[in-house]
């Protein structure tokens, strides 16, 4: 059951963002069928939903669809009842996980009231932002400078949101290549512009996306940004001193090298523009041949040649996308990975606390030689 929005925007009535009913199949079921516990639930549901949720969502899986029940002809009929959509999935059967959210706007977008909308002047909708602290720090900013968001989309889906989408005078597209083809297929041809920005990571990246979203819109944002960075300063400039002193590396094979300078293909986050602005040294340890020699940029072919560069290397932590990164441990290497990083002007600050601690920490560098086994 999906309830109504997101949590700042929920009544006191509203008890969180979903809530869940399983029907419990036993062995009987199995032998007589489970469409009696799956219309049960659905009665449930929809009750629940008539109270206050916006959706109904079923996920069926592989035993109804081996023993042969009818889980679809069983929601149809809950359908033609209901008020509230109600959204089947069933991965046994299209053999791929169904985005709810994304099916549910579909289903929306189809609706004759979708087009049926007054534009709303200064408003935008953000798609594919991520959620966080760091999102509604922007959304603050934002709105103090008089720039209403009117729909959050992807990955997260509000349906009271989704209905007034088309009410906005721009979209703004969050720069994730893994969500390229869906701009394309779904929100590119609806009937607002499209405003494509690079993503509010670091500080100065996210004064230039505020300030052109605000200008697009006929507003003007520099006062509502100064009033949020000038309590931040100078906390920023200490921690970019102590960046100064700190070393962060990268390991990456020739073939992917440039996952590290397109942001698409690291879920939005430009990381290397994010630390050289913050001052760190950077390292990237490449797999492959070597050409000419370039400062920052070393080559290893061998474990043991990239072994030899992590230990010797004149830097703290390394990338690393496992949670527990044995090579780094026994070369006496923190590690960090994309969780370390938020976006806007407080999340570039706190991005730069995080690294900064790790760099700090004498764990691996105190106890490398015991922890090199462990991998």
């Amino acid at each position: 059951v999906v309830e109504p929005d997101f949590p700042e925007e929920r009544g006191a009535g509203d008890s969180g963002a979903f809530g869940e009913a399983r029907t419990n199949l036993r062995d009987g079921d199995i032998i007589h069928g489970g469409g009696g516990k799956l219309d049960a639930a659905l009665a449930g549901a929809v009750d629940r939903a008539s109270r206050g949720a916006e959706a109904v969502v079923v996920h069926s899986t592989c035993v109804p669809t081996v023993i042969g029940d009818d889980a679809e002809a069983v929601v149809a009929r809950w359908r033609s009842r209901s008020k509230v959509p109600i959204l089947y999935t069933n991965p046994a059967q299209t053999k791929e996980e169904v985005d709810v959210g994304l099916a549910l706007f579909k289903r929306l977008r189809d609706e004759p009231a979708f087009s049926k909308v007054r534009r709303r002047k200064g408003s935008v909708n953000l798609v594919g932002f991520p959620e966080g602290p760091g999102l509604k720090e922007l959304e603050g900013i934002l709105k103090e400078a008089q720039v209403e968001i009117n729909a959050r989309v992807m990955p997260y889906l509000s349906l009271r949101q989704a209905r007034r989408y088309l009410a906005a005078e721009v979209q703004v597209f969050y720069p994730n290549g893994a969500f390229e083809a869906t701009y394309r297929e779904v929100f590119e041809p609806l009937s607002v512009k499209t405003l494509r920005l690079d993503a509010p990571w670091g500080w100065e990246a996210t004064g230039n996306w505020v300030k052109a979203l605000a200008k697009h819109l006929g507003r003007n944002a520099d006062a509502a940004l100064a009033r949020v960075a000038r309590p931040l300063a100078a906390r920023w400039k200490a921690a970019r001193a102590e960046a100064a002193g700190h070393g962060l590396a990268f390991v990456v094979d020739a073939a992917h090298i440039n996952r590290l300078t397109e942001p698409a293909r690291m879920w939005g986050i430009p990381l290397l523009r994010m630390l050289r602005e913050a001052g760190y040294r950077v390292e990237v340890l490449c797999h492959g041949e070597s050409p000419a020699a370039r400062p920052g940029l070393a080559f290893f072919k061998t474990e043991e040649e990239l072994g030899r560069l992590l230990r010797e290397g004149r830097f703290e932590a390394v990338y690393s996308e496992y949670a527990f990164d044995g090579r780094l441990a026994g070369a006496g290497k923190a590690q960090f990975a994309l969780d370390s990083f938020e976006p806007g002007l407080g999340g570039a600050l706190r991005t730069v606390g995080r690294l900064n601690g790790l760099c700090r920490w004498p764990f691996y560098r105190r106890y490398a030689a015991h922890l090199g086994d462990l991998r």
